[in-house]
């Protein structure tokens, strides 16, 4: 009975690591996606992104010219491409209440400085296929 207890026991832990893994693997490859995303951005490349990196849940949301106007006014706003960009926060949880997706989200925050302003970038990225897509992006002022 007690090796059958330390082999459960011993299975349970190693189940738990690799789920903590995967999970960890996946923050960092969506954390690099949203940073790669957010670079494509500070280089006018919006229709690519648009094409490439939006997913199919916030397409249903808001159409593509919507989406290539917001972004042409913040960049006018923030005057050129970001000279620092610093992850303030991160989060992951397993579907939104409030808009009713269900499936993994990723949060990601960042500090960044342009030559027209300080802000917070807040991207929200999905996973569709092998990818990690926007689902959301916010930019707001950073007083601090």
């Amino acid at each position: 009975m007690i090796k059958f207890s330390l082999i459960s026991t011993f299975s349970l832990w190693m189940a738990l690591f690799f789920i903590n893994t995967a999970s960890a693997d996946d923050m960092s490859d969506a954390r690099k996606s949203a940073v790669d995303i957010l670079i494509k951005l500070e280089q006018g490349k919006n229709t690519e992104v648009w094409e490439s990196s939006v997913s199919n849940w916030f397409k249903e949301r808001m159409t593509r010219d919507a989406f290539l106007a917001n972004l042409t006014i913040i960049r006018a706003q923030l005057g050129g491409p970001g000279a620092d960009r610093k992850l303030v926060q991160q989060n992951r949880a397993d579907g939104d209440p409030a808009s009713g997706y269900k499936g993994s989200v990723f949060s990601f925050t960042f500090s960044a400085t342009f030559p027209g302003a300080k802000v917070y970038e807040m991207i929200v990225l999905i996973r569709e296929g092998n990818s990690y897509k926007i689902s959301g992006l916010n930019f707001l002022p950073n007083p601090n």
